[in-house]
C-alpha cells in the first residue's frame, strides 16, 4: 500500500515537469524514488534479518525430535544458570536414555526407533512449560530436561512419575515397543552456591551410568547441589 501511493506520486510528479516546471517536480520525483528505494531495501533487509533467524534457530534445534540440540541447549542452560545464580533459585536436571535402542533400532526398525525418540522428547516437553525450562535431545538416545526454579517436591514427584509416564507413552507406539523402558539420573543444584552447569550435568550422567548398571527404567536421584569444582579439588 505504502509502495503503490508512493509510485502513484512519483507518476504524477513525472508528468507534471512538462509543464513548465520541470526542475522542481524532478527534485520532488527523485526525493519520491529515493524512499522507493529505502522502502524496498528496509524489506528486503527485514526478509534477510527473517531468514538469519530461523536458520539460527534451525541451528539450535534437533531435525527430528524439535528439542533443542546440544549446542542450543549448552546455550539455553548457561542463560538459565546466570539467572540462577542471580536469583539464587535452584535448577532441576534430568538425564534420560533410552534403553537398548539399539536393539529397538534392529528388532523394529528404524522408523520405530525414530518414533521412540520423538515420544521421548514429547513427553518431556510436557514438563517444560516455562521460558527457561528446557528440553534437548543430548546425544543419540539421550535427552536431557532442565527446571529452572524446581521446587523439590515437584521434582521429587517428576522423578518418581517419569519413568512409568516413558513407558506409556513409547508402549502406545507400537504394541512391539510395549517393553522399551527409559532410565536416567536426576539432580537438583544450586547455581549461587558455586555449582557449575558442567559438573551438574557430569552427576546426572553419574547417576544414569550407575541405573544402567543395576536397575533399568528407573531414575535416580544423584546428591543434591554437587560441590563446586574448587573444593571437590581440596577435598
Amino acid at each position: 500500500m505504502l509502495l503503490a501511493g508512493l509510485a502513484l506520486v512519483l507518476v504524477t510528479l513525472l508528468l507534471r515537469g512538462g509543464h513548465g516546471d520541470g526542475e522542481r517536480a524532478a527534485l520532488a520525483a527523485a526525493a519520491v524514488l529515493t524512499a522507493i528505494v529505502a522502502v524496498l531495501a528496509q524489506r528486503h533487509m527485514g526478509r534477510q534479518l527473517a531468514a538469519l533467524v530461523q536458520v539460527q534457530h534451525l541451528a539450535q534445534v534437533d531435525a527430528l525430535t524439535g528439542a533443542l540440540n546440544r549446542r542450543g541447549f549448552e546455550a539455553h542452560l548457561a542463560t538459565m544458570w546466570r539467572q540462577a545464580e542471580r536469583s539464587g533459585a535452584l535448577v532441576g536436571l534430568v538425564l534420560v536414555d533410552v534403553d537398548h535402542f539399539k536393539q529397538i533400532n534392529d528388532r523394529l526398525g528404524h522408523a520405530v526407533g525414530d518414533a521412540v525418540l520423538k515420544r521421548t522428547a514429547d513427553i518431556l516437553r510436557t514438563y517444560a512449560s516455562r521460558p527457561l525450562d528446557a528440553v534437548c535431545r543430548y546425544g543419540g538416545d539421550e535427552f536431557v530436561l532442565a527446571w529452572y526454579d524446581a521446587q523439590p517436591e515437584a521434582f521429587d514427584a517428576l522423578v518418581r512419575l517419569l519413568p512409568a509416564k516413558l513407558w506409556a507413552g513409547l508402549a502406545a507406539l507400537d504394541p512391539r515397543a510395549r517393553d522399551v523402558t527409559a532410565s536416567g539420573g536426576a539432580l537438583l543444584a544450586r547455581p549461587a552456591q558455586g555449582t557449575t552447569a558442567a559438573a551438574a550435568l557430569a552427576e546426572a550422567d553419574r547417576g544414569l551410568y550407575e541405573v544402567k548398571r543395576s536397575l533399568r527404567g528407573t531414575i535416580v536421584v544423584v546428591s543434591a547441589d554437587p560441590a563446586p569444582a574448587a573444593q571437590r579439588a581440596a577435598s
